[in-house]
């Protein structure tokens, strides 16, 4: 699976369950729910707004597939993800940041949750390389994530994250791009 391909699949999914359990290939009954879709325009109006630039492919992803909350309705591991809605990452991370020399937009662009494993989905976007994505245990503050990406290097590429979790239908597995809390 390429990454154009989880992105079309994702929004497919999300086109026939409008907000309902579906059954998925596997045969798991799955909710996805579309928040907020996204124009080029809008992306790049919260982009100057708080000067920052998105990296490549989570604008792919918001313009072809946008805010929403998936794989949700299952067990365990497997009880959702949230791509948050731009106009909310403020308000929803600003605990992570402590409100000291925020790292948040600066350095990080938290995007998302991972519920069942209790983690936040986070770009650093200071580095110059694709594997810049990793998820955080939400018990860490972001001061903590640097330190501790450098103990358990969890950085991935968002799009072999996001390839393999569309593989899994939203079952997500440990992965190097975790750190723990």
């Amino acid at each position: 699976m390429t990454f154009k391909d989880a992105l079309d699949l994702l929004a497919r999914w999300l086109d026939e369950s409008v907000g309902q359990l579906i059954e998925l290939p596997s045969g798991q009954r799955k909710g996805l729910r579309l928040t907020q879709d996204y124009t080029l325009e809008e992306i790049e109006e919260f982009e100057d707004e708080w000067d920052i630039d998105f990296p490549e492919p989570y604008r792919q992803f918001l313009l072809a597939v946008g805010a929403c909350e998936i794989f949700y309705g299952g067990t365990g591991l497997g009880r959702g993800v949230s791509f948050s809605r731009l106009d909310a990452i403020s308000e929803l991370y600003h605990e992570y940041f402590d409100r000291k020399e925020s790292q948040l937009f600066s350095q990080f662009l938290p995007m998302g949750a991972i519920y069942g494993q209790q983690q936040v989905a986070a770009f650093d976007i200071t580095r110059e390389t694709p594997e810049n994505f990793a998820l955080f245990s939400d018990e860490q503050q972001a001061t903590d994530w640097a330190a501790a990406a450098a103990v358990t290097p969890p950085w991935v590429r968002f799009e072999d994250w996001l390839i393999r979790l569309m593989e899994l239908e939203g079952e997500p597995e440990p992965t190097p791009g975790t750190t723990g809390g």
